[in-house]
């Protein structure tokens, strides 16, 4: 199961709002539903201002570590094997610019990797 961490973190919004914490099945299977939080997920997708989307994003953060909607007790680990001939395949920066994990929830991004003589 993988869920959070997306490096698009707007993919993430419909495990947060309130609209899917509601019914017998829910997406928010939590069912932690609050209109400020879901004020601000809306307001960073109807902007372009990345700075902005950043501090939004900052908020939202620590509305969900104060709620204590998810404890997560585990963490995998993934392990990438590769050639010394692969390069750059750590090389994802988040919207600020901050290095990330070389991988992210098992998957890899290829964009930034290129192929030299080994």
């Amino acid at each position: 199961w993988r869920q959070f961490g997306n490096v698009e973190p707007d993919l993430e919004v419909i495990w947060l709002e309130c609209a899917t914490a509601e019914g017998f099945i829910t997406l928010n299977w939590v069912r932690w539903c609050n209109p400020e939080r879901d004020a601000l997920l809306y307001a960073q997708r109807a902007t372009d201002d990345l700075d902005a989307r950043v501090e939004m994003w900052r908020e939202i953060q620590v509305e969900m570590n104060e709620s204590y909607a998810y404890i997560f007790t585990t963490h995998a680990n993934w392990t990438v094997g590769y050639g010394d001939q692969v390069n750059n395949l750590c090389g994802q920066t988040g919207p600020d610019g901050e290095i990330l994990f070389c991988n992210n929830q098992g998957r890899m991004f290829f964009h930034n990797v290129w192929l030299g003589e080994s």
